[in-house]
């Protein structure tokens, strides 16, 4: 679901939101649930800027393992269109190196890493958008509190952003 569509449903004049007042309690979430990178592939299109996490996103955190078999040819038909792939994850510090050998051993290709604290995850896609001059973006995440937040953050910019939860049943 694109953000902006699920905005202009709760409140089409965007009377609240230009206001900055959205104080709306999210019933409804801003993101679509996915346990396949399909919905997420045809999103890709166009896009300029994809951040996704790495445990139970990617990799599952149990072993290891892919998530979806198919996440290395996504991530690599993404960067050769031209999209940015931005990985953020809130491992701590010394599970940075483990991290980027188990992406690396999955096949995994990206642009650049960012390790931060979980709460600080909408802060970073925030910097990353304006450091590369994003207008439209995919985040895909399994944290539904990460994703709310980036949707009250990202609500005001003028991007187009489109938000998946990653789970693993529907």
């Amino acid at each position: 679901m694109r953000l902006s569509e699920y905005l202009s449903a709760r409140d089409p004049e965007h009377v609240w939101i230009s206001a900055g007042q959205w104080g709306g309690y999210m019933t409804q979430k801003p993101y679509t649930k996915t346990l396949t990178v399909e919905p997420i592939q045809k999103a890709l299109q166009g896009c300029a800027l994809l951040f996704v996490d790495i445990d139970d996103t990617l990799l599952r955190t149990r072993d290891g393992a892919l998530t979806d078999p198919q996440w290395p040819d996504v991530l690599s038909a993404a960067r050769s269109a031209g999209t940015y792939v931005c990985v953020v994850s809130s491992r701590m510090p010394d599970d940075h190196a483990a991290a980027q050998q188990a992406l690396d051993a999955a096949g995994l290709v990206y642009d650049q890493i960012i390790f931060t604290n979980g709460s600080l995850k909408t802060a970073t896609y925030t910097s990353v958008i304006k450091e590369r001059g994003a207008s439209t973006i995919v985040i895909v995440d399994d944290n539904t509190s990460v994703l709310k937040w980036a949707a009250r953050t990202l609500m005001c910019l003028p991007l187009d952003v489109v938000m998946f939860c990653w789970v693993y049943w529907m």
